[in-house]
Protein backbone atom coordinates (compact mmCIF):
# COMPACT_ATOMS: atom_id res chain seq x y z
CA UNK A 1 0.00 0.00 0.00
CA UNK A 2 1.42 3.38 -1.02
CA UNK A 3 1.31 6.75 0.63
CA UNK A 4 -0.70 9.84 -0.10
CA UNK A 5 0.99 12.33 -2.42
CA UNK A 6 3.10 15.01 -0.78
CA UNK A 7 4.17 17.26 -3.63
CA UNK A 8 6.36 20.36 -3.24
CA UNK A 9 4.41 23.49 -2.30
CA UNK A 10 3.04 25.21 -5.40
CA UNK A 11 0.48 27.99 -5.89
CA UNK A 12 -3.07 26.64 -5.88
CA UNK A 13 -5.41 27.33 -8.75
CA UNK A 14 -7.96 28.63 -6.29
CA UNK A 15 -6.86 30.22 -3.00
CA UNK A 16 -8.19 29.24 0.39
CA UNK A 17 -11.52 30.81 1.31
CA UNK A 18 -11.95 30.65 5.12
CA UNK A 19 -15.70 31.17 4.89
CA UNK A 20 -15.96 28.05 2.70
CA UNK A 21 -13.10 25.87 3.94
CA UNK A 22 -13.81 26.08 7.69
CA UNK A 23 -16.11 23.28 8.91
CA UNK A 24 -19.65 24.36 9.67
CA UNK A 25 -19.28 23.38 13.33
CA UNK A 26 -15.91 25.07 13.84
CA UNK A 27 -15.35 27.01 17.06
CA UNK A 28 -14.50 30.16 15.10
CA UNK A 29 -18.00 30.19 13.61
CA UNK A 30 -19.53 30.08 17.09
CA UNK A 31 -17.32 32.98 18.19
CA UNK A 32 -18.30 34.92 15.07
CA UNK A 33 -22.01 34.35 15.66
CA UNK A 34 -22.06 35.19 19.38
CA UNK A 35 -19.93 38.34 19.12
CA UNK A 36 -21.95 39.69 16.19
CA UNK A 37 -25.18 39.14 18.13
CA UNK A 38 -23.91 40.56 21.41
CA UNK A 39 -21.82 43.55 20.31
CA UNK A 40 -23.50 46.20 18.16
CA UNK A 41 -21.66 47.69 15.21
CA UNK A 42 -19.75 50.83 16.27
CA UNK A 43 -20.86 54.22 15.06
CA UNK A 44 -18.73 55.96 12.49
CA UNK A 45 -16.55 58.65 14.01
CA UNK A 46 -15.50 61.70 12.03
CA UNK A 47 -12.05 63.13 12.54
CA UNK A 48 -8.45 63.05 11.37
CA UNK A 49 -6.29 59.97 11.34
CA UNK A 50 -6.65 56.41 10.11
CA UNK A 51 -9.85 54.55 11.03
CA UNK A 52 -9.50 52.21 14.00
CA UNK A 53 -10.29 48.51 14.11
CA UNK A 54 -13.86 47.43 14.74
CA UNK A 55 -14.10 46.38 18.43
CA UNK A 56 -15.88 43.20 17.34
CA UNK A 57 -12.82 42.11 15.35
CA UNK A 58 -10.47 42.48 18.32
CA UNK A 59 -12.90 40.73 20.67
CA UNK A 60 -13.26 37.79 18.28
CA UNK A 61 -9.49 37.38 18.06
CA UNK A 62 -9.05 37.57 21.84
CA UNK A 63 -11.88 35.15 22.65
CA UNK A 64 -10.78 32.61 20.07
CA UNK A 65 -7.17 32.94 21.20
CA UNK A 66 -7.99 32.42 24.87
CA UNK A 67 -10.24 29.49 23.92
CA UNK A 68 -7.40 27.71 22.13
CA UNK A 69 -4.51 28.49 24.48
CA UNK A 70 -3.03 31.49 22.64
CA UNK A 71 -2.99 34.71 24.66
CA UNK A 72 0.33 36.31 23.69
CA UNK A 73 -0.47 39.45 21.70
CA UNK A 74 2.44 38.84 19.32
CA UNK A 75 1.34 35.23 18.90
CA UNK A 76 -2.19 36.39 18.10
CA UNK A 77 -0.85 38.88 15.55
CA UNK A 78 1.10 36.08 13.87
CA UNK A 79 -1.93 33.79 13.77
CA UNK A 80 -4.01 36.56 12.18
CA UNK A 81 -1.66 36.36 9.17
CA UNK A 82 -1.23 32.59 8.99
CA UNK A 83 -4.11 30.68 10.59
CA UNK A 84 -7.34 29.96 8.73
CA UNK A 85 -9.74 30.51 11.68
CA UNK A 86 -8.12 33.87 12.44
CA UNK A 87 -8.29 34.86 8.78
CA UNK A 88 -11.99 34.01 8.91
CA UNK A 89 -12.53 36.19 11.99
CA UNK A 90 -10.43 39.15 10.75
CA UNK A 91 -11.37 38.96 7.03
CA UNK A 92 -7.64 39.07 6.34
CA UNK A 93 -7.20 42.45 8.06
CA UNK A 94 -5.40 41.46 11.27
CA UNK A 95 -4.66 44.00 14.02
CA UNK A 96 -1.21 44.59 15.46
CA UNK A 97 -0.18 43.27 18.84
CA UNK A 98 -0.39 46.78 20.31
CA UNK A 99 -4.04 47.03 19.29
CA UNK A 100 -4.77 43.64 20.85
CA UNK A 101 -3.01 44.66 24.07
CA UNK A 102 -5.22 47.73 24.35
CA UNK A 103 -8.38 45.80 23.48
CA UNK A 104 -7.68 43.26 26.21
CA UNK A 105 -8.16 45.94 28.89
CA UNK A 106 -10.50 48.44 27.17
CA UNK A 107 -13.48 46.26 26.22
CA UNK A 108 -14.55 44.91 29.60
CA UNK A 109 -18.23 45.80 29.14
CA UNK A 110 -18.35 44.25 25.67
CA UNK A 111 -16.89 41.02 27.06
CA UNK A 112 -19.73 40.97 29.60
CA UNK A 113 -22.23 41.25 26.75
CA UNK A 114 -20.64 38.24 25.04
CA UNK A 115 -20.75 36.32 28.34
CA UNK A 116 -24.49 36.97 28.67
CA UNK A 117 -25.28 36.21 25.03
CA UNK A 118 -23.56 32.83 25.25
CA UNK A 119 -26.17 31.60 27.75
CA UNK A 120 -28.90 31.99 25.12
CA UNK A 121 -26.90 29.84 22.69
CA UNK A 122 -26.33 27.25 25.42
CA UNK A 123 -30.04 27.09 26.24
CA UNK A 124 -30.85 26.63 22.56
CA UNK A 125 -28.40 23.73 22.45
CA UNK A 126 -30.15 21.91 25.30
CA UNK A 127 -27.86 22.93 28.17
CA UNK A 128 -30.30 23.56 31.02
CA UNK A 129 -29.32 25.41 34.19
CA UNK A 130 -31.26 24.17 37.23
CA UNK A 131 -29.87 26.41 39.95
CA UNK A 132 -27.52 23.92 41.61
CA UNK A 133 -24.01 25.33 41.70
CA UNK A 134 -20.53 24.41 42.92
CA UNK A 135 -18.06 27.12 43.95
CA UNK A 136 -14.28 27.00 44.18
CA UNK A 137 -11.19 29.09 43.53
CA UNK A 138 -7.75 28.63 42.05
CA UNK A 139 -4.67 30.64 42.99
CA UNK A 140 -2.77 31.65 39.84
CA UNK A 141 0.66 33.25 40.15
CA UNK A 142 0.96 36.91 39.32
CA UNK A 143 3.19 38.10 36.51
CA UNK A 144 5.92 39.26 38.85
CA UNK A 145 9.42 38.34 39.90
CA UNK A 146 10.10 36.89 43.32
CA UNK A 147 13.16 39.15 43.45
CA UNK A 148 10.86 42.18 43.47
CA UNK A 149 8.93 40.98 46.53
CA UNK A 150 9.88 43.03 49.57
CA UNK A 151 9.69 41.86 53.14
CA UNK A 152 8.34 44.07 55.88
CA UNK A 153 11.76 44.98 57.28
CA UNK A 154 12.87 46.21 53.83
CA UNK A 155 10.09 48.78 53.38
CA UNK A 156 11.95 51.64 55.08
CA UNK A 157 15.25 51.22 53.24
CA UNK A 158 13.64 50.84 49.82
CA UNK A 159 11.38 53.85 50.39
CA UNK A 160 14.39 55.95 51.41
CA UNK A 161 16.27 54.92 48.26
CA UNK A 162 13.26 55.79 46.10
CA UNK A 163 12.76 59.15 47.83
CA UNK A 164 16.45 59.96 47.28
CA UNK A 165 15.96 59.33 43.56
CA UNK A 166 12.96 61.68 43.48
CA UNK A 167 14.85 64.35 45.43
CA UNK A 168 17.78 64.13 43.02
CA UNK A 169 15.41 64.39 40.05
CA UNK A 170 13.82 67.54 41.54
CA UNK A 171 17.27 69.13 42.01
CA UNK A 172 18.25 68.32 38.41
CA UNK A 173 14.97 69.74 37.06
CA UNK A 174 15.41 72.94 39.05
CA UNK A 175 18.98 73.37 37.80
CA UNK A 176 17.92 72.81 34.19
CA UNK A 177 15.08 75.31 34.56
CA UNK A 178 17.57 77.85 35.90
CA UNK A 179 20.58 77.20 33.68
CA UNK A 180 19.05 75.44 30.71
CA UNK A 181 19.48 71.89 29.48
CA UNK A 182 23.18 71.10 29.23
CA UNK A 183 22.72 68.24 26.80
CA UNK A 184 24.12 64.74 27.01
CA UNK A 185 27.76 63.72 27.12
CA UNK A 186 28.69 61.16 24.47
CA UNK A 187 31.32 58.79 25.80
CA UNK A 188 31.04 56.09 23.17
CA UNK A 189 29.67 53.70 25.77
CA UNK A 190 25.98 53.16 26.34
CA UNK A 191 24.76 53.87 29.89
CA UNK A 192 22.20 51.39 31.18
CA UNK A 193 18.79 52.71 32.08
CA UNK A 194 17.70 52.68 35.70
CA UNK A 195 15.55 49.66 36.57
CA UNK A 196 13.51 49.00 39.69
CA UNK A 197 15.30 45.69 40.25
CA UNK A 198 18.64 47.52 40.35
CA UNK A 199 17.35 49.75 43.15
CA UNK A 200 16.13 46.76 45.16
CA UNK A 201 19.42 44.90 44.63
CA UNK A 202 21.38 47.94 45.76
CA UNK A 203 19.31 48.28 48.95
CA UNK A 204 19.67 44.59 49.79
CA UNK A 205 23.40 44.74 49.16
CA UNK A 206 23.66 47.71 51.51
CA UNK A 207 21.72 45.83 54.18
CA UNK A 208 24.08 42.87 53.93
CA UNK A 209 27.12 45.12 54.21
CA UNK A 210 25.77 47.71 56.64
CA UNK A 211 28.58 46.91 59.11
CA UNK A 212 31.19 47.91 56.51
CA UNK A 213 30.03 51.36 55.41
CA UNK A 214 33.41 52.38 53.99
CA UNK A 215 33.44 49.46 51.57
CA UNK A 216 29.90 50.30 50.49
CA UNK A 217 30.89 53.90 49.84
CA UNK A 218 33.86 52.88 47.69
CA UNK A 219 31.68 50.58 45.59
CA UNK A 220 29.03 53.25 45.07
CA UNK A 221 31.58 55.85 43.94
CA UNK A 222 33.09 53.41 41.45
CA UNK A 223 29.74 52.66 39.85
CA UNK A 224 28.28 54.92 37.21
CA UNK A 225 24.73 56.03 37.92
CA UNK A 226 22.21 54.70 35.40
CA UNK A 227 20.03 57.03 33.35
CA UNK A 228 16.60 57.81 34.86
CA UNK A 229 13.76 57.99 32.31
CA UNK A 230 10.41 59.72 32.79
CA UNK A 231 8.69 56.32 32.71
CA UNK A 232 10.94 55.07 35.49
CA UNK A 233 10.24 58.22 37.49
CA UNK A 234 6.53 57.39 37.39
CA UNK A 235 7.25 53.85 38.56
CA UNK A 236 9.27 55.19 41.48
CA UNK A 237 6.33 57.35 42.61
CA UNK A 238 3.93 54.41 42.32
CA UNK A 239 6.32 52.20 44.30
CA UNK A 240 6.46 54.72 47.16
CA UNK A 241 2.65 54.86 47.26
CA UNK A 242 2.47 51.05 47.27
CA UNK A 243 4.93 50.81 50.19
CA UNK A 244 2.93 53.37 52.19
CA UNK A 245 -0.29 51.44 51.56
CA UNK A 246 1.32 48.13 52.52
CA UNK A 247 2.56 49.61 55.79
CA UNK A 248 -0.89 50.99 56.62
CA UNK A 249 -2.45 47.57 56.01
CA UNK A 250 0.27 45.80 57.99
CA UNK A 251 1.20 43.47 55.14
CA UNK A 252 4.33 41.38 55.56
CA UNK A 253 5.17 41.27 51.84
CA UNK A 254 4.83 43.60 48.87
CA UNK A 255 5.58 42.98 45.21
CA UNK A 256 6.66 46.17 43.44
CA UNK A 257 5.89 44.88 39.94
CA UNK A 258 2.29 43.97 40.90
CA UNK A 259 1.35 45.67 44.19
CA UNK A 260 -2.21 44.29 44.01
CA UNK A 261 -1.03 40.68 44.23
CA UNK A 262 -1.08 38.93 47.60
CA UNK A 263 0.81 36.06 49.16
CA UNK A 264 -1.35 32.93 48.78
CA UNK A 265 -0.82 29.22 49.27
CA UNK A 266 -1.94 27.01 46.43
CA UNK A 267 -1.31 25.95 42.89
CA UNK A 268 0.37 22.83 41.65
CA UNK A 269 3.63 23.67 43.42
CA UNK A 270 1.91 23.98 46.84
CA UNK A 271 4.08 26.99 47.63
CA UNK A 272 3.33 30.46 48.92
CA UNK A 273 3.64 32.93 46.04
CA UNK A 274 2.31 36.29 44.92
CA UNK A 275 -1.05 35.38 43.38
CA UNK A 276 -4.50 36.52 42.34
CA UNK A 277 -7.41 34.22 43.15
CA UNK A 278 -9.58 33.10 40.20
CA UNK A 279 -12.96 31.95 41.55
CA UNK A 280 -15.86 30.37 39.70
CA UNK A 281 -19.37 29.08 40.24
CA UNK A 282 -20.34 26.21 37.95
CA UNK A 283 -23.78 24.72 37.33
CA UNK A 284 -23.46 21.08 38.33
CA UNK A 285 -26.14 19.90 35.85
CA UNK A 286 -24.80 21.33 32.58
CA UNK A 287 -21.21 22.27 33.48
CA UNK A 288 -21.53 25.94 32.51
CA UNK A 289 -19.89 28.72 34.47
CA UNK A 290 -22.56 30.97 35.95
CA UNK A 291 -20.19 33.33 37.78
CA UNK A 292 -16.50 34.19 37.83
CA UNK A 293 -14.34 36.80 39.48
CA UNK A 294 -10.75 37.61 40.38
CA UNK A 295 -9.97 38.70 43.94
CA UNK A 296 -6.93 39.42 46.07
CA UNK A 297 -8.36 37.62 49.12
CA UNK A 298 -6.04 34.98 50.51
CA UNK A 299 -8.89 32.83 51.86
CA UNK A 300 -12.42 32.18 50.65
CA UNK A 301 -14.38 32.62 53.91
CA UNK A 302 -16.01 35.86 52.79
CA UNK A 303 -16.54 34.87 49.14
CA UNK A 304 -19.52 32.49 49.37
CA UNK A 305 -22.23 35.16 49.42
CA UNK A 306 -20.76 37.29 46.57
CA UNK A 307 -20.40 34.23 44.33
CA UNK A 308 -23.96 33.07 44.98
CA UNK A 309 -25.26 36.60 44.39
CA UNK A 310 -23.42 36.77 41.05
CA UNK A 311 -24.67 33.30 40.07
CA UNK A 312 -28.29 34.34 40.69
CA UNK A 313 -28.10 36.71 37.72
CA UNK A 314 -27.30 33.82 35.34
CA UNK A 315 -29.52 31.08 36.79
CA UNK A 316 -33.07 31.21 35.33
CA UNK A 317 -34.66 29.75 38.49
CA UNK A 318 -32.22 31.32 40.95
CA UNK A 319 -29.71 29.49 43.12
CA UNK A 320 -31.40 26.56 44.87
CA UNK A 321 -28.34 24.65 46.11
CA UNK A 322 -24.65 25.45 46.53
CA UNK A 323 -21.68 23.19 47.25
CA UNK A 324 -18.21 24.25 48.38
CA UNK A 325 -15.20 23.11 50.36
CA UNK A 326 -14.45 24.04 53.95
CA UNK A 327 -12.63 27.19 52.86
CA UNK A 328 -16.00 28.81 52.11
CA UNK A 329 -17.46 28.09 55.54
CA UNK A 330 -18.35 31.19 57.52
CA UNK A 331 -20.91 31.01 60.30
CA UNK A 332 -22.85 34.15 59.40
CA UNK A 333 -22.93 33.42 55.67
CA UNK A 334 -23.88 29.75 56.02
CA UNK A 335 -26.73 30.43 58.45
CA UNK A 336 -28.00 33.40 56.44
CA UNK A 337 -28.07 31.50 53.15
CA UNK A 338 -29.67 28.47 54.82
CA UNK A 339 -32.42 30.69 56.22
CA UNK A 340 -33.06 31.97 52.68
CA UNK A 341 -33.88 28.43 51.58
CA UNK A 342 -30.61 27.58 49.78
CA UNK A 343 -29.56 23.96 50.21
CA UNK A 344 -25.92 24.25 51.29
CA UNK A 345 -23.27 21.55 51.30
CA UNK A 346 -20.35 23.44 52.86
CA UNK A 347 -18.58 21.82 55.85
CA UNK A 348 -16.32 23.48 58.36
CA UNK A 349 -12.68 22.42 58.63
CA UNK A 350 -13.31 19.82 61.36
CA UNK A 351 -16.24 18.25 59.51
CA UNK A 352 -14.21 18.14 56.28
CA UNK A 353 -11.48 16.23 58.12
CA UNK A 354 -14.07 13.78 59.45
CA UNK A 355 -15.51 13.26 55.97
CA UNK A 356 -12.04 12.68 54.54
CA UNK A 357 -11.35 9.97 57.13
CA UNK A 358 -14.80 8.38 56.83
CA UNK A 359 -15.79 9.28 60.39
CA UNK A 360 -19.15 10.34 61.74
CA UNK A 361 -19.70 14.08 62.09
CA UNK A 362 -18.70 15.21 65.59
CA UNK A 363 -16.15 12.46 66.20
CA UNK A 364 -13.22 14.85 66.47
CA UNK A 365 -14.92 17.23 68.89
CA UNK A 366 -14.51 16.63 72.57
CA UNK A 367 -17.64 15.90 74.50
CA UNK A 368 -18.31 15.24 78.16
CA UNK A 369 -21.15 13.85 80.20
CA UNK A 370 -20.81 16.36 83.05
CA UNK A 371 -22.90 19.52 82.83
CA UNK A 372 -21.21 22.88 83.45
CA UNK A 373 -22.72 26.08 84.80
CA UNK A 374 -21.95 29.26 82.86
CA UNK A 375 -21.34 32.52 84.73
CA UNK A 376 -22.20 35.21 82.20
CA UNK A 377 -21.04 38.10 84.41
CA UNK A 378 -17.52 36.70 84.84
CA UNK A 379 -17.45 34.82 81.52
CA UNK A 380 -16.45 31.45 82.99
CA UNK A 381 -17.77 27.94 83.60
CA UNK A 382 -18.09 26.10 86.94
CA UNK A 383 -18.03 22.33 87.22
CA UNK A 384 -19.80 20.26 89.90
CA UNK A 385 -16.54 19.78 91.81
CA UNK A 386 -15.70 23.47 92.12
CA UNK A 387 -13.16 23.82 89.32
CA UNK A 388 -13.36 27.01 87.24
CA UNK A 389 -12.94 27.12 83.44
CA UNK A 390 -11.82 30.62 82.49
CA UNK A 391 -11.64 32.26 79.08
CA UNK A 392 -8.18 31.83 77.50
CA UNK A 393 -8.39 33.03 73.89
CA UNK A 394 -10.77 34.05 71.12
CA UNK A 395 -10.30 33.61 67.38
CA UNK A 396 -12.34 34.68 64.40
CA UNK A 397 -10.49 32.70 61.74
CA UNK A 398 -11.66 29.70 59.68
CA UNK A 399 -15.04 31.32 59.13
CA UNK A 400 -16.29 31.10 62.72
CA UNK A 401 -15.81 32.77 66.09
CA UNK A 402 -14.17 30.48 68.64
CA UNK A 403 -13.54 30.89 72.36
CA UNK A 404 -11.58 28.48 74.53
CA UNK A 405 -12.20 27.95 78.22
CA UNK A 406 -9.66 25.98 80.26
CA UNK A 407 -9.72 24.64 83.82
CA UNK A 408 -7.70 26.61 86.36
CA UNK A 409 -6.43 23.52 88.18
CA UNK A 410 -5.64 20.00 87.06
CA UNK A 411 -8.51 17.57 86.68
CA UNK A 412 -6.35 14.54 87.49
CA UNK A 413 -7.75 12.72 90.50
CA UNK A 414 -11.26 14.13 90.02
CA UNK A 415 -13.90 11.37 90.46
CA UNK A 416 -15.59 12.48 87.21
CA UNK A 417 -12.38 12.69 85.14
CA UNK A 418 -13.07 9.68 82.89
CA UNK A 419 -16.65 10.76 82.31
CA UNK A 420 -15.89 14.43 81.79
CA UNK A 421 -12.81 14.38 79.55
CA UNK A 422 -13.63 11.94 76.75
CA UNK A 423 -13.74 11.75 72.96
CA UNK A 424 -16.46 10.09 70.97
CA UNK A 425 -13.97 8.31 68.70
CA UNK A 426 -12.75 6.30 71.71
CA UNK A 427 -9.18 7.59 71.64
CA UNK A 428 -7.56 8.25 75.04
CA UNK A 429 -7.24 11.82 76.25
CA UNK A 430 -3.93 12.81 77.82
CA UNK A 431 -4.97 16.29 78.88
CA UNK A 432 -4.85 17.15 82.58
CA UNK A 433 -7.14 20.13 82.18
CA UNK A 434 -10.72 20.28 81.01
CA UNK A 435 -11.06 22.48 77.91
CA UNK A 436 -14.16 23.75 76.14
CA UNK A 437 -14.12 25.19 72.64
CA UNK A 438 -17.18 27.39 72.35
CA UNK A 439 -18.38 28.28 68.87
CA UNK A 440 -20.66 31.18 68.08
CA UNK A 441 -24.26 30.08 67.39
CA UNK A 442 -23.13 26.53 68.05
CA UNK A 443 -26.56 24.85 68.03
CA UNK A 444 -27.57 26.37 64.69
CA UNK A 445 -24.25 25.40 63.12
CA UNK A 446 -24.49 21.85 64.46
CA UNK A 447 -27.93 21.49 62.87
CA UNK A 448 -26.49 22.46 59.47
CA UNK A 449 -23.43 20.21 59.79
CA UNK A 450 -25.44 17.24 61.09
CA UNK A 451 -26.71 16.69 57.53
CA UNK A 452 -23.28 15.34 56.59
CA UNK A 453 -24.18 12.16 58.45
CA UNK A 454 -26.64 11.43 55.63
CA UNK A 455 -25.12 9.22 52.87
CA UNK A 456 -26.64 11.36 50.11
CA UNK A 457 -25.13 14.53 51.55
CA UNK A 458 -21.72 12.89 51.88
CA UNK A 459 -21.85 11.66 48.28
CA UNK A 460 -22.84 15.12 47.09
CA UNK A 461 -19.81 16.62 48.82
CA UNK A 462 -17.57 13.93 47.36
CA UNK A 463 -18.76 14.68 43.80
CA UNK A 464 -18.13 18.41 44.24
CA UNK A 465 -14.40 18.09 43.52
CA UNK A 466 -14.72 16.26 40.21
CA UNK A 467 -17.26 18.81 38.96
CA UNK A 468 -15.42 22.05 39.65
CA UNK A 469 -11.80 20.89 39.48
CA UNK A 470 -12.39 20.00 35.83
CA UNK A 471 -12.55 23.72 35.10
CA UNK A 472 -9.18 24.45 36.69
CA UNK A 473 -7.66 21.32 35.16
CA UNK A 474 -8.74 22.50 31.71
CA UNK A 475 -7.41 26.02 32.32
CA UNK A 476 -4.05 24.85 33.66
CA UNK A 477 -3.49 21.62 31.76
CA UNK A 478 -5.20 22.04 28.39
CA UNK A 479 -4.93 25.80 27.86
CA UNK A 480 -1.65 26.10 29.78
CA UNK A 481 -2.60 29.13 31.87
CA UNK A 482 -0.51 28.68 35.01
CA UNK A 483 -0.06 32.37 35.79
CA UNK A 484 -1.54 35.73 34.88
CA UNK A 485 -0.23 37.64 31.91
CA UNK A 486 -1.33 41.12 33.04
CA UNK A 487 -0.60 43.11 36.19
CA UNK A 488 -2.86 45.09 38.48
CA UNK A 489 -6.23 44.00 39.84
CA UNK A 490 -8.35 45.71 37.17
CA UNK A 491 -6.36 44.31 34.26
CA UNK A 492 -6.25 40.86 35.85
CA UNK A 493 -10.05 40.97 36.24
CA UNK A 494 -10.35 41.56 32.49
CA UNK A 495 -8.04 38.65 31.78
CA UNK A 496 -10.13 36.52 34.14
CA UNK A 497 -13.18 37.30 32.01
CA UNK A 498 -11.33 36.17 28.88
CA UNK A 499 -10.21 32.93 30.55
CA UNK A 500 -13.78 32.24 31.69
CA UNK A 501 -15.08 33.00 28.18
CA UNK A 502 -12.47 30.66 26.73
CA UNK A 503 -13.71 27.77 28.87
CA UNK A 504 -17.36 28.68 28.28
CA UNK A 505 -17.04 28.77 24.49
CA UNK A 506 -15.28 25.41 24.43
CA UNK A 507 -18.01 23.93 26.64
CA UNK A 508 -20.90 25.33 24.60
CA UNK A 509 -19.24 24.44 21.28
CA UNK A 510 -19.57 20.71 22.03
CA UNK A 511 -23.36 20.89 22.28
CA UNK A 512 -23.74 23.61 19.65
CA UNK A 513 -21.89 21.52 17.07
CA UNK A 514 -24.12 18.53 17.76
CA UNK A 515 -27.27 20.61 17.54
Amino acid sequence: MGYRRHDPPTPLLIGYDPAVDLPKDHLARLVEMVVNEAVPAPEKQEGPGQPGYDPRLCIKVLIYGYSTGVRSSRGLEKHCDESLPYLYLTRGDGPSYRTLCSARTDYSELLEECWTALFAVASGSGMRRLGRIVVDSCKLRSNSSSEMTLEQDEYGQVRKALEDILSEAVVIDAREDREGYAGETKTGREVDRCQMRDIVRKVRSALRKQNNSEQCGEEESACEKPALTSQMLGRVKNAISAIDEAECEGRKHLCLTDPDARMMHGGREKRVNECHSFEVAIDRDCGLLVANDVTDAGNDNARLEPLIEAARCNEPCGVLAADGDSGYFKTESVLKLSSEGIDLCVPDSTTACELHNGMAVGSLRRRGGISLEYDKENDLYRCLHGNLLTHRWSKGESGMAKKQYKACRSCKGCPSYCECIVRQDGKPVKSKYKCILYRERCEEVEAVLHRFNEPEHRQRYKERGSIVETVFGFIRGTLGYGRWLLRGSEKVKNEGKLIALGYQFRKVALNWAGA
